[in-house]
This record gives C-alpha cells, sequence and structure tokens, in this order.
C-alpha cells in the first residue's frame, strides 16, 4: 500500500509539471534524484489536500475497506494535480479577494496572540538565517564557476539594477526576473529583465545616453487591479546571453555624479 500512496505522489507531480510551464522547465534541466524531489514536493501538497478532502466523504466511507479509502484518496489527488495544472492562473484570479481577506485576517490572529506572534517571529528570523546561509553559499559555487552567473545572482537575490549593453548598441537599466529555464542561472541561456531605462551607447566613444524612462509608463497605468507582478509580466524583456556585450551594477545617484561631472568638463 506504502508504494501505491509513493507512486500517486509522484505522478501527482509530474502531471502538475507537465502542465505547467515554468515547473516543466524545471523538471526537464533536472537528472537523477533530483527529478524525483521536484515531483514529490509538489505531488505531497496535492496529496495532503485531497486527504482533507476525502475526509469531508468519512460518513459514505467509514465503513469501507482501505483500499476503497485509497482509491478515493488517489482519485482526489490526482484530480487536483491536473486542475491546479490547467486552472492555476483562473483559479488565482478568482479567489484572489478571499485569499487576501483570508491573510488579512490570520495576520490579525496572530499579532493579537502573543505566544503565536513570539513562534511566527522566531520561524521568519529561522527561515532568514537559512536563506543567507543558502544564498551565500550558492553565489560562491557560481562565483568560482562563471562570474556572468553569479552577477545574474546576486543581482536578482539582492534586488541590484543592472545596466546591460546588447551588441546592438542598445542599453537596458532594470531588475533581473529570472532567467527563462530556472532561477538557479546554470548555464543560462536567456534572462527577463523588469526594465526602468533605455537607451544607447555611442558608437564611437561608448558614451551612455538615456533615452527612454519606464517609469512615466508604469504611473500612467490607472487600472488599481493591477498588481506588481502584473506589471513585470507585461514589460518584462527576454535578452539571449548571446546577445550581451557588457553587464555592469548600475546606480542612479553614482550615473548623475558622473553626468554632472562630464557636464562640468564640457
Amino acid at each position: 500500500m506504502s508504494a501505491i500512496v509513493i507512486a500517486v505522489v509522484l505522478l501527482a507531480g509530474f502531471i502538475y509539471a507537465e502542465l505547467n510551464t515554468k515547473t516543466k522547465y524545471r523538471l526537464i534541466k533536472s537528472t537523477g534524484w533530483h527529478t524525483y524531489f521536484i515531483a514529490a514536493k509538489y505531488g505531497v501538497y496535492f496529496a495532503v489536500l485531497a486527504g482533507v478532502a476525502t475526509l469531508v466523504f468519512y460518513p459514505a466511507l467509514e465503513d469501507q475497506p482501505l483500499f476503497i479509502w485509497t482509491a478515493v484518496w488517489g482519485m482526489f489527488t490526482l484530480a487536483l494535480a491536473t486542475a491546479w495544472g490547467k486552472y492555476r492562473y483562473l483559479f488565482v484570479r478568482l479567489c484572489k479577494p478571499l485569499t487576501t481577506a483570508c491573510l488579512s485576517v490570520f495576520r490579525r490572529l496572530v499579532v493579537a496572540n502573543p505566544p503565536i506572534h513570539h513562534i511566527w517571529r522566531t520561524m521568519k528570523i529561522w527561515q532568514a538565517d537559512y536563506e543567507d546561509e543558502t544564498a551565500q553559499e550558492s553565489a560562491y559555487l557560481l562565483a568560482r564557476k562563471n562570474e556572468f552567473e553569479h552577477m545574474l545572482y546576486r543581482a536578482l537575490r539582492q534586488v541590484q539594477m543592472l545596466q546591460i549593453t546588447l551588441k546592438s548598441g542598445k542599453v537596458y537599466i532594470g531588475y533581473i526576473q529570472n532567467t527563462l529555464i530556472n532561477d538557479n542561472f546554470d548555464d543560462t541561456e536567456y534572462f527577463t529583465i523588469f526594465p526602468l531605462l533605455s537607451g544607447y551607447r555611442d558608437k564611437d566613444d561608448q558614451t551612455l545616453t538615456l533615452t527612454t524612462s519606464y517609469f512615466d509608463a508604469y504611473e500612467q497605468i490607472e487600472d488599481d487591479t493591477q498588481t506588481t507582478d502584473d506589471l513585470e509580466e507585461q514589460f518584462r524583456i527576454l535578452i539571449p546571453r548571446a546577445e550581451v556585450m557588457s553587464m555592469s551594477y548600475f546606480r542612479p545617484d553614482y550615473y548623475e555624479n558622473f553626468a554632472d561631472h562630464d557636464d562640468e568638463s564640457e
């Protein structure tokens, strides 16, 4: 029976991965046991939800053998994986007001209960410490492997602006989102950027000239339902690694100082 449970969990994970583009790419890029771990991670989510759904039918299944319970649970698990994989974004859009309200109530309950609030804060601190250690270790390994990957990784994790010059002379300045394949920046072929400024470099002296500010466009969007994630999804730019001429961190205040210095020298 345990073998059937494991098989259902893995199958649910694989079904979801096949129906969700981002997860599918992660699964394709993974090898060995890592593939099973990815499938199992998502499969466990659906298995737990299916267990809760199965308990709803307890009165009807009370006198049934374990095999029937397992069969019902398995069908719920696979159905949830299929439905969430196909209609995830529809569910998110429809349930967003409800989930927002539930999260708001949950936060108020946590804050109002000192013991729970203390436990919650402690867990968040532990999570932050773990993520910080993991980020430092990953950054170190990436730096040893490839400086290009390391710069992308740091820009994403530390939320730093990057200045990217393409072979065409076009320049984009903004925040890195992720790669096309995964978020690990391992052998990156493409990556996406949320642009804030753009311009070009002079062919002769490579002087940077900024021509477009995306801030104005973002501010003019008056749709109150537009979230930051929606903006990033609509305005992000996909950049092939092969088209990148150079890349560097960008600080607006430093750029203004350099620009003022150049104006004075002229």
